[in-house]
């Protein structure tokens, strides 16, 4: 396991499943900003950012700032990552569809709370 913040971060964006501009958008910095985190650049980064980026990433924010505990939330998920990713890449489209529907799953609850949100509202 990598050592530091920086060495965590190039693990993880060796497969991100999504493009870097997406994930910055998601965590409201620059690219820039992302690739000088993963180049150890920024000393401290903000840890509010740093939870926006693990959760960008699916990772586990102690994981990816500490590195502590299980790097996807749960020992079991690290386990399945492990034996895919020995696997071979013909498992990559697996993770990649994985992400999507991971995402997707994310913006319909957004959409729900918005509906909600609406609907409490409608109410007053």
């Amino acid at each position: 396991m990598s050592q530091s913040l920086p060495g965590r971060l190039s693990e993880v964006l060796k497969n991100p499943g999504k493009k870097i501009a997406v994930i910055a958008r998601e965590v409201g910095v620059s690219r820039n900003t992302i690739y000088r985190w993963q180049e150890g650049d920024v000393e401290s980064p903000d840890p509010e950012k740093i939870k926006a980026l693990a959760e960008s990433l699916g990772v586990s924010y102690d994981w990816l700032q500490f590195g502590t505990g299980s790097k996807r939330g749960h020992p079991m998920l690290d386990e399945i990552e492990s034996r895919a990713s020995g696997l071979g890449a013909g498992y990559k489209g697996l993770d990649q569809t994985l992400s999507n529907v991971e995402s997707k799953a994310k913006s319909l609850i957004q959409d729900l709370q918005a509906l909600v949100d609406d609907i409490e509202s409608m109410r007053m």
